[in-house]
Order: C-alpha cells, then sequence, then structure tokens
C-alpha cells in the first residue's frame, strides 16, 4: 500500500479517541446497516442544500467559476513554467504525491480507516472513514459530469486550452477538472476537520495542493482543471462534514419521522417519535 496512505489511517487513528467497543451494536451487519442508514441521511441533506439553491451557494459557485476563468487565462503559460525544470529527483516526487489522488488513496483511506473501526471497534475511526467514502462519492459524481459534459481536451494533445468537444466521453478531453486533485482534496478536507488540528490540516492541504501540481507537471491537466478540481474536493468535503453534523444534531431530537434506508437485505424502515 502507498506509503502515504499508511500514514495518514495512522494520524487518523492516533488522533481518535481510545478506542471502546460498541456496546450498543455488538453485531457486525447490524453497524454496517446503522452506517448505511446515516449515508443516506447525509445524503438526503446534501440533496436538500443542493437544490435549495441559497444565495450562499450561489455565492460560491459564481466565485468558483469565476476563478476557474480567471486562472484559465495563465493556463498555457502556466504549463510552460511546469514542464520546465524536470530533474530524477523532482520527477520522483511528483510521481509520489500524484499518487494522493489515486485508487490508492481512494480505496486505502476510505476503506482502511472504515475497515480498521469496525476491527477495533473505533466508532470515530469507522465514521472518519465512512465519510472520506460519502466525500468521494459526492465530488466524484461531480467531477465526472463535468469532464463529460465539457470536454476539454488535456494538455499533451497540444490543440490548445480553449479546445472542448462538448460530451465527449474519450480520456484525451477529460481534462476539465482535475480527477486527482479533486481525490486529494477531498480527503484533506474531510481528514482535516475530523482531526481538527493545525499541524495535521496544515501538511494535509500541502499534499493535496501538491497532488495538483503533479497533474501539471506530468502534462495531463491545465491549471484551471485543478484550480476547479480542487474546488470540487475541497466543497463536496465541507459537505459532507456539515452533513453529518446535521445528523448528529437531528439524531439527539426526538421528533417523529419515517424513514426509509438501505441495507445488506433490501430496504429498512425506521419510525422515530
Amino acid at each position: 500500500m502507498n506509503k502515504y496512505v499508511v500514514i495518514l489511517i495512522l494520524i487518523v487513528w492516533s488522533n481518535c479517541s481510545a478506542v471502546q467497543p460498541d456496546s450498543t451494536d455488538q453485531n457486525l451487519i447490524g453497524t454496517i446497516e446503522k452506517d448505511m442508514s446515516s449515508a443516506g441521511n447525509n445524503a438526503s441533506y446534501i440533496v436538500g442544500e443542493v437544490g435549495s439553491l441559497s444565495w450562499k451557494s450561489v455565492a460560491i459557485l459564481t466565485a468558483v467559476g469565476a476563478g476557474s476563468y480567471i486562472v484559465s487565462i495563465e493556463d498555457e503559460q502556466l504549463r510552460t513554467t511546469a514542464s520546465e525544470g524536470h530533474t530524477k529527483t523532482w520527477d520522483s516526487f511528483n510521481n509520489a504525491v500524484r499518487e494522493f489522488g489515486g485508487t490508492y488513496s481512494i480505496v486505502g483511506v476510505a476503506g482502511g480507516l472504515y475497515a480498521g473501526g469496525l476491527l477495533f471497534g473505533s466508532e470515530e475511526v469507522r465514521t472518519t472513514g465512512r465519510l472520506v467514502a460519502e466525500g468521494l462519492i459526492v465530488s466524484g459524481l461531480v467531477n465526472g459530469t463535468l469532464k463529460v459534459l465539457f470536454g476539454r481536451a488535456r494538455p499533451y494533445m497540444n490543440t490548445g486550452s480553449t479546445n472542448f468537444q462538448w460530451l465527449e466521453s474519450s480520456n484525451d478531453f477529460q481534462s476539465f477538472p482535475s480527477g486527482h486533485t479533486t481525490v486529494a482534496f477531498t480527503i484533506s478536507t474531510v481528514l482535516a476537520s475530523q482531526i481538527n488540528r493545525w499541524w495535521a490540516t496544515i501538511p494535509l492541504y500541502g499534499l493535496a495542493a501538491a497532488t495538483g501540481y503533479s497533474r501539471m507537471y506530468h502534462d495531463k491537466h491545465w491549471a484551471s482543471d485543478v484550480f476547479l478540481g480542487a474546488a470540487i474536493g475541497y466543497l463536496s468535503g465541507k459537505l459532507i462534514v456539515s452533513a453529518e453534523e446535521h445528523r448528529q444534531i437531528t439524531a439527539k431530537t426526538h421528533t417523529s419521522e419515517f424513514r426509509l434506508y438501505p441495507t445488506l437485505g433490501g430496504i429498512g424502515l425506521i419510525y422515530k417519535f
């Protein structure tokens, strides 16, 4: 497993409360189904937030769009700058940090933390793994949709930064936004929020930023691709953390409600009163 993934898991684990068996739910399947129900609640919250389109949401989306456009003006020059000064050491560094936005991180961080939390009975570690997975699903859906919608040619195609082939599914035309950067910032945002320590937040975002730069260094993405990918990852991470906080607050109240949620055996029904 990638060394960065191992280090991240150890950092999260060391900053969670002492591992205690979950006395309220010793059953493994029951615990997983409870987490699936929590994820369903978070999904409902996110759908509601996105659907409401508050002034705050509109302002954020406008700022992200404007920022992407401003950065895109310098895409060609920034591509030239990033491609200069290749050395063996710098190549090795960028190859390493690139993996933080790859499959190892997606499976290792989310799956490793969740499985570890289940194995050792730590709800805090398990929840962190679940939130990383939920954040990656949200950011992945947004990222994947925009990639196909815009169909932007990657830098190595040498057709210019303004070549957009709308609704193009070819990988060569899926530059905007950067998927690796989205993954890296989603993971860093959730972990930084969960650990909530400055000495973890700074290197987490530093690693995410380095991942984004590595995509420019390898001529896979334009600077504006990286900017938008970072914004999607950051906002998705913050949104899923907010959803979890809202869920936990709501769980402490005693309002009546019917709710359906997915289970390992089909569909579950909960009635609260």
